[in-house]
């Protein structure tokens, strides 16, 4: 069996340096090859494309086949010199068409249906300046065309994969309502573990703070979550408490900010430094519009972390009654879910329970997937 695996989904999309589908792919590409060590594996990266140091060094290490390209269309003829069984690829979205032959099974994961079920919110142009601001306007303007252009986009994704599954039961779901006429089997496979350190230092600073993490993407929705803040602030509460933000906005969109002071703004952290700020944190917020998977959470609960989270999507799936919820549309609730889960913590037990049983299923899930991409 000879597996070619899709690495370009790790690199950098857009200005996104790291996201979910990339830490995801890391994770599975390097168990498929310590689990699977019959399979002859194979991958492709963009060679003119930022690739993750530690990547670098493990193709290297491990003496891995590894084949830069330059673009998409060089996959086919990669399958077709190496004679290729398996093409696997962790953001299958992102090909216009289908990168191999009918000779190769092509599969994929699919995390979420984000363009379909969020086309916009009223405050998505916060997060942009200048022209992809008006950009942004165009697109809250005409939520019907940008959910119909993902539909598409999601249906041309669907038709090209031989196999595919998901990360929840939710987006499983969410493709069955969507495409009724897709009548493949889908497997639903828990979002594996990231490849990052625990941090095993003191989990305690002497500064209090709350945590939100991905405050440069519209669809985290970490500006109405600084607002409720602001105004719990501004009420005479929190008053030992500081909030650090990972991931900055523009600072025209925080004018109306008036405990401005309070928040601190950090840029893109390592992954070491963000395990550090989710052990130190008094309670970890994830606003989020919309999510496949939602993986922050647990990464704050393997501290004993209380969450407050949005009600929707997989994230209710996920985690159940160990994390306290909000409306992400409604400041006034979201004001009170966050000063309620403040003065009262969640049970430290019922938080290592739930995420026990998660670890438990993304384990087991993750040498699923790999037989899944070599069966």
């Amino acid at each position: 069996m000879k597996a070619l695996f899709d690495l370009t989904a790790t690199q950098p999309r857009g200005k996104t340096r790291f996201h979910g589908g990339g830490e995801y792919a890391k994770t599975v590409f390097r168990k498929l090859h310590e689990g699977k060590p019959e399979v002859e594996l194979h991958c492709v990266y963009f060679e003119n494309v930022e690739l993750d140091g530690w990547l670098k060094t493990y193709l290297e290490d491990e003496g891995i086949a590894a084949h830069p390209i330059g673009d998409f269309k060089e996959i086919s003829a990669i399958c077709e010199t190496e004679r290729i069984d398996v093409f696997y690829s962790a953001l299958p979205i992102a090909f216009r068409e289908r990168p191999v032959g009918a000779s190769v099974r092509m599969k994929g994961t699919i995390h979420g249906l984000r363009g379909i079920e969020c086309p916009g919110d009223r405050y998505a142009v916060k997060y942009y300046k200048g022209r992809q601001r008006a950009v942004r306007f165009a697109k809250n303007l005409f939520p019907d065309a940008v959910r119909s252009f993902h539909k598409k986009k999601m249906r041309r994704t669907l038709d090209m994969l031989d196999a595919l599954v998901c990360v929840s039961e939710h987006t499983k779901y969410a493709i069955k309502t969507n495409f009724p006429d897709y009548k493949r089997d889908i497997a639903v496979f828990y979002t594996p573990q990231k490849e990052a350190e625990p941090y095993e230092g003191s989990r305690k600073t002497e500064e209090k703070y709350l945590l939100l993490i991905s405050a440069n993407r519209w669809l985290k929705n970490a500006y109405r979550a600084i607002l409720a803040l602001d105004e719990l602030m501004e009420s005479g509460f929190l008053k030992d408490c500081r909030v650090k933000i990972v991931g900055k906005m523009p600072q025209y969109s925080l004018r109306k900010i008036k405990n401005v002071n309070r928040f601190d703004y950090l840029e893109y952290v390592p992954s070491d430094t963000l395990e550090y700020l989710y052990a130190g944190c008094e309670m970890f917020i994830y606003p989020s519009l919309n999510e496949g998977f939602g993986m922050p959470p647990i990464e704050a609960m393997k501290y004993g972390k209380t969450c407050v989270l949005s009600a929707i999507c997989s994230l209710t799936e996920i985690y159940g009654d160990a994390v306290y919820y909000f409306n992400p549309l409604d400041l006034g609730e979201m004001k009170t879910r966050i000063l309620f889960a403040y003065e009262n913590r969640m049970d430290i037990n019922k938080i290592k329970q739930k995420e026990e049983q998660i670890r438990f299923r993304q384990e087991q899930d993750l040498l699923r997937i790999c037989d899944f991409i070599v069966d």
